[in-house]
């Protein structure tokens, strides 16, 4: 490096993380037929996946041993491991309990899940796809910019983020006109 760049890059403040977020390492990453990909975790047993879009593919480009990392306000992204792995301790290895959820934890509400479906005609519609523990929203991209999306644990522990025009919170009582 050069004395000028030197310079430059001593006279900029340093920043330690202060964060707490959501990560997994990835054991393997599954292309999905209609674009995106299921990212798969090393040793999370309640956790089958998380699904990505092209767009998060196309930004991100997640690497097996790396990490998928969710922030607070539900951005997903993805670190290199060397990054992630010295910016970053895991909670649990600083003696606190270490969850274990066997159920739906009391706090997270029931939404029913629906889809775009292909008819044999060639239109879509939308179809029932289960139901899911909402856990908070956060934002995604496509083609057109940001969208807002709800994350999702489904009963199999996949963490997904949905389209928050097809998550219904499943738990409201009709109202009585």
């Amino acid at each position: 490096m050069s004395k000028l760049a030197q310079s430059i890059l001593d006279s900029i403040p340093d920043y330690r993380s202060h964060k707490v977020v959501k990560a997994f390492k990835i054991c393997s990453i599954s292309p999905l037929p209609r674009g995106g990909a299921d990212l798969h975790p090393v040793n999370i047993p309640i956790t089958k996946a998380v699904t990505v879009s092209e767009i998060y593919l196309s930004k991100h480009k997640p690497k097996v041993g790396g990490y998928w990392v969710c922030y607070e306000d539900g951005y997903q992204s993805f670190s290199p491991a060397d990054a992630f792995e010295s910016g970053y301790a895991k909670i649990n290895m600083l003696n606190q309990p270490s969850p274990t959820i066997l159920r739906q934890p009391p706090s997270l509400r029931t939404v029913a899940i629906v889809s775009w479906e292909q008819t044999d005609e060639g239109h879509s519609k939308l179809v029932p796809d289960g139901i899911g523990y909402f856990h908070q929203f956060g934002t995604d991209y496509d083609t057109q910019g940001q969208i807002p999306v709800a994350i999702v644990e489904r009963p199999t522990g996949e963490i997904a983020s949905i389209p928050v025009e097809l998550v219904t919170f499943s738990d409201v009582e009709p109202a009585n006109d």
